[in-house]
């Protein structure tokens, strides 16, 4: 027999946005999800723990149907399934089938779950009218570091978003998944009173990449490159700017928008590494704005372990990204005819960067020839 299970709602009516394209239905079955395995354990290959199916009550939504041994296991573990939209082992209607899955739910195989946090530059795809290998996923920058020698890849690409890439022997040292978290115009975090007029802020959307049940044998990692709309939008529509950092005046990047979406993340992920990479050069004079990146990555550097973060890659040590040049955003082969965006070689320069600090969040060394770049 089956326990027909319709998942309590993750989100609330006026809510952030859920993961990209997914289906807040989805959204929904994978906190459910993450809910029994906190209490059961995820079982190694087991990445759903029933069949997703749609079903009108009202209006279109979806259903998990578990078996009923699963059920059971999970009643006695003491999962609390009191406020679901519907649970019983009566079916409730007409089921259909769905390509959908619970969104980010994963095998309990790997030994790195990865989420690469940004803004356009890591999602990747702006620009690709002019260069339309952006719209390839292995070109785009979220999914940079799954790419070990000899680790054969799957990129998923399916309704339930995000967009992952994955390593296919999961067995290997350095197998991972990783989860794109890349939104043209985002930022960490919006200052209060400011006036925005593009992108949302992640430290109020983590539920996006929230409930991925990880198993002990996983570490889980976040690669946030993120700063540059900060400082910048912070600095449009009359607002009063933010300054670099907490000597230079209030609010300020680390206290009023780092900081919070780290927090923010530990909240959900207390063993959670955190990996970041600081600003690359935008615009090509020695603007206030590069300035400010220049500072940051400063003061990142000097106050990393009460900032809360495992690995820095500064944007300073890549000699064409150099926020201290700002003239590299003209070279053409590299940059965009915006000074900000990047080619499909600019964005290859920072394969081996996030390969590496991914490596090294395992444990492995940095290879000689990019090591000057790792704080």
């Amino acid at each position: 027999m089956t326990q027909y299970i319709r998942a309590a709602q993750a989100y609330g009516v006026v809510s952030a946005t859920v993961s990209q394209a997914a289906s807040i239905p989805s959204t929904d079955l994978q906190k459910l999800q993450a809910r029994i395995f906190a209490r059961l354990g995820v079982t190694p290959g087991t990445s759903q723990l029933g069949t997703e199916k749609s079903i009108t009550v009202g209006s279109v939504t979806k259903a998990l149907q578990i078996p009923d041994s699963v059920y059971a296991a999970a009643v006695a573990a003491g999962v609390d399934f009191s406020d679901c939209l519907y649970n019983s082992s009566t079916s409730e209607g007409t089921y259909s089938s769905t390509s959908e899955t619970p969104t980010m739910s994963q095998p309990g195989l790997h030994r790195q779950i990865c989420l690469a946090i940004g803004d356009s530059l890591t999602e990747g795809t702006t620009g690709a009218g002019s260069y339309p290998d952006l719209t390839v996923q292995a070109n785009q920058l979220w999914s940079f570091g799954a790419d070990s020698a000899g680790l054969p890849l799957t990129y998923s690409l399916t309704t339930a978003t995000p967009q992952s890439v994955k390593t296919n022997r999961w067995a290997h040292e350095k197998s991972r998944i990783i989860y794109d978290f890349g939104h043209g115009g985002w930022r960490c975090a919006n200052q209060s009173g400011y006036t925005y007029t593009q992108g949302s802020p992640w430290d109020v959307n983590v539920g996006q990449m929230s409930y991925i049940a990880v198993a002990s044998s996983q570490q889980i990692c976040a690669y946030i490159f993120l700063g540059t709309n900060d400082i910048n939008y912070a600095d449009l529509n009359g607002n009063a700017g933010l300054a670099s950092d907490p000597t230079a005046g209030s609010p300020d990047y680390f206290t009023n928008a780092l900081t919070p979406l780290i927090t923010a993340l530990k909240a959900q992920y207390p063993t959670i590494k955190i990996i970041w990479q600081s600003p690359v050069a935008r615009g090509a004079s020695a603007t206030p704005l590069n300035n400010k990146f220049i500072t940051i990555a400063s003061y990142a550097i000097a106050n990393k372990s009460a900032l809360g973060i495992d690995i820095i890659v500064d944007s300073r040590q890549i000699p064409q990204f150099d926020p201290t040049t700002p003239t590299v955003t003209n070279n053409t082969a590299y940059y965009q005819n915006d000074n900000t965006h990047l080619t499909t070689d600019g964005y290859a320069l920072m394969k081996p960067y996030r390969r590496a600090a991914y490596d090294l969040a395992l444990g492995f060394a940095v290879p000689s020839g990019i090591a000057s770049a790792f704080a």
